[in-house]
């Protein structure tokens, strides 16, 4: 693209041609775009930081939406604007063997006719006005925060609905981070039972019973309760933690999981 880019400003300065113009800075935009993309793919694929704790894969979309905006403005914008000079006022096209050089085959200046060179310029421009579009619209959708496909946030939110500890599951969000990893978020409703239940399997009934006959003050109560207390709270962050580690083992898409304890 920069050798393209090169010979075609070449040729637009020797022969005049609005077209060949187009297809200079149509190849001078290319080329932009390549360095800029690949400075974005190779930034998007950085470990995470303490300061981007969910990684830098929207690089390679804020790249690429630049790089709309930067077709829009010097691609489609310049190569209308020669067009546009052209069909005003139009001057003979010199040296066509140029053109013809760098676009064998190509309808750059039809019988040397002005005319049909500036409508060259005008479709070029207008076909780059297009791509940037296109670019500016997937890219701008995709910084938003473009939620997973709907199948998809369905077998999440069964996965948890169906484990015995949760009720229910409220507020599901789950975002695309690009580089096929996805974000979910989701409010628990958790089975107070069934942690409860879960804990007292791994205690020794003799003992506690034990401390509960020990209980004689309402101090003693108290630092009773308090110690089994904190020890189900405990028992409900393990989990939370391994309803997380499920997600991620069963979907390896899901990068990062975020449960809220109702």
């Amino acid at each position: 693209n920069g050798l393209n880019c090169f010979f075609k400003f070449l040729a637009w300065i020797y022969t005049g041609s609005a077209s060949m113009f187009s297809e200079a800075i149509h190849s001078l935009s290319d080329t932009c775009n390549q360095a800029l993309l690949a400075l974005g793919i190779s930034k998007s694929v950085q470990t995470p930081d303490p300061t981007h704790p969910y990684g830098f894969s929207n690089m390679r979309y804020i790249a690429s939406l630049i790089s709309g905006v930067g077709i829009f403005m010097m691609g489609a914008g310049l190569s209308w604007y020669h067009g546009v000079m052209g069909l005003l006022n139009p001057q003979p096209i010199e040296s066509l063997l140029w053109a013809y050089c760098i676009l064998a085959g190509s309808l750059v200046s039809e019988g040397g006719n002005p005319l049909y060179d500036s409508l060259g310029s005008l479709g070029v421009g207008t076909l780059l006005g297009v791509v940037s579009a296109f670019l500016i619209y997937t890219n701008t959708e995709a910084l938003l925060g473009r939620s997973i496909q709907p199948e998809q946030v369905q077998r999440l939110t069964e996965l948890l609905e169906n484990d015995p500890s949760v009720r229910a599951i409220h507020d599901v969000k789950a975002t695309d981070l690009g580089l096929g990893k996805v974000r979910f978020k989701a409010e628990v409703d958790f089975d107070g039972r069934v942690v409860t239940r879960s804990y007292l399997e791994k205690q020794d009934f003799d003992q506690m019973l034990q401390e509960i006959q020990e209980v004689k003050t309402p101090e003693e109560l108290e630092t009773f309760m308090l110690k089994h207390g904190e020890n189900i709270i405990d028992t409900l962050g393990a989990e939370v933690d391994r309803l997380e580690k499920e997600l991620k083992k069963r979907n390896p898409e899901v990068r990062h999981v975020d449960l809220e304890i109702l």
